[in-house]
């Protein structure tokens, strides 16, 4: 669309010298003079449309990085406790390991101890 406008502009600008240069009263300059003030403000106005679009896309963008960074954290997290839990239950069975060794152990020397 501002491209648009942009080449009417043009075209009405490259226009208007000529006019002025060889018909200096002709009505139509006031008309062109108009015409590229309009078209200028519309250019305007059409621009900072698109930079109000452009900011908000920015924003949304931003906002979704953060909500991705995160999502990132939060995993790495829950991949650290697992792995904290993974490894406090290798600790507990060889603990319980230990014990029911120690246990067996002594069961075999009470039973063995006693008739020696």
């Amino acid at each position: 669309m501002i491209s648009n406008l942009q080449d009417e502009l043009i075209a009405t600008r490259t226009q208007l010298p000529a006019l002025r240069k060889f018909t200096p009263s002709n009505p139509q300059i006031d008309v062109y003079q108009t015409r590229v003030s309009g078209l200028e403000q519309e250019i305007r106005d059409a621009s900072t449309q698109v930079a109000g679009v452009c900011g908000a896309i920015d924003e949304r963008w931003r906002r979704l990085s953060l909500h991705h960074r995160s999502l990132h954290h939060r995993s790495l997290q829950r991949q650290i406790l697992s792995q904290k839990l993974n490894d406090v239950q290798l600790e507990c069975q060889r603990r319980v390991g230990r014990l029911l060794r120690d246990q067996h152990i002594e069961n075999w020397i009470g039973r063995f101890g006693a008739h020696a």
